[in-house]
């Protein structure tokens, strides 16, 4: 099994930096929105390790429990563009707005689907398998067809 790099998995990053914060730390952790981005911008190419590393050391830096920009390493910082994520951020967080929560859902579900299809080449027994679908049941969701 081939697991991307986070640099093609940045949706996962936030959850397992919080993981890292509840492994390392006893009481767990916050982490303010502007850090989140700046983990989120990050390329990491130590991966899932450095990611831990950074978030454990950023842990201890943090002055009022939340890690904050100030407390993730320079070379985290300067190498990415916190205003072009907040825009980014700001503007996906408006494409949601007014959407009903079942539109919502299904266009994230859709999402999750393609991210899954294309990990696995387009197999879709293989896609099934990973989703704990029978075959049928992927295509419905596939479809929009679902309950």
């Amino acid at each position: 099994m081939v697991v991307q790099p986070l640099r093609e998995r940045r949706q996962d990053i936030v959850g397992l930096a919080y993981e890292a914060l509840s492994s390392s730390h006893p009481s767990g952790g916050s982490i303010e929105r502007d850090a989140e981005l700046a983990l989120e911008g990050y390329v990491w190419p130590g991966n899932v390790d450095e990611l831990f590393e950074v978030v454990t050391a950023a842990k201890t830096q943090a002055s009022n429990g939340a890690i904050s920009v100030a407390d993730l390493p320079p070379r985290i910082v300067s190498a990415v563009d916190l205003e072009a994520l907040r825009d980014q951020h700001e503007a996906e967080l408006a494409s949601y707005k007014g959407k009903a929560l079942k539109s919502f859902l299904r266009s994230k579900e859709k999402e999750y689907l393609e991210m899954v299809l294309e990990s696995v080449d387009d197999n879709k027994a293989e896609a099934a398998s990973k989703l704990d679908l029978d075959a049928e049941g992927l295509e419905r969701h596939i479809s929009g067809g679902h309950a």
